[in-house]
């Protein structure tokens, strides 16, 4: 079963940007998938670093847009971006990457950031973006 839903809730209708949201939300539930379906995952690190990767990737191509379409809230939603950032470079830092336990810790954070992050933060910016692209 998987940990995020996507649904109507998670749509921006802006295609670039609900393409990413759904490969985060995709890369987050074969995580979640590989640690709690199979209760040991020989590749848990390489699906945590590719998910990571595409995450990052995606907080890139909305800073684009911010910089390019010159978005008012810009640094708001940067400083959204950058706790994620630290907060996954702190847990990096001080957790085994291939431990189950300490994933199902990360994971449960993905969860809740990923789902408010699109549904509160990210939907701040569609009316903008929309008008723009």
């Amino acid at each position: 079963m998987d940990l995020i839903i996507w649904n109507d809730s998670l749509i921006t209708g802006i295609t670039i940007i609900d393409a990413q949201h759904k490969t985060l939300v995709n890369k987050t539930n074969k995580l979640h998938s590989c640690i709690h379906d199979n209760n040991s995952c020989s590749n848990l690190s390489v699906l945590l670093d590719e998910l990571l990767e595409y995450a990052f990737y995606h907080f890139k191509t909305e800073e684009e847009f911010f910089d390019k379409y010159n978005y008012l809230d810009k640094d708001a939603h940067l400083k959204e971006h950058n706790n994620f950032r630290n907060y996954i470079k702190s847990f990096l830092e001080f957790n085994d990457r291939d431990n189950i336990l300490e994933a199902i810790s990360l994971l449960s954070y993905l969860n809740e950031w990923i789902t408010h992050h699109i549904k509160e933060v990210d939907m701040k910016y569609v009316s903008f973006l929309k008008e723009k692209l």
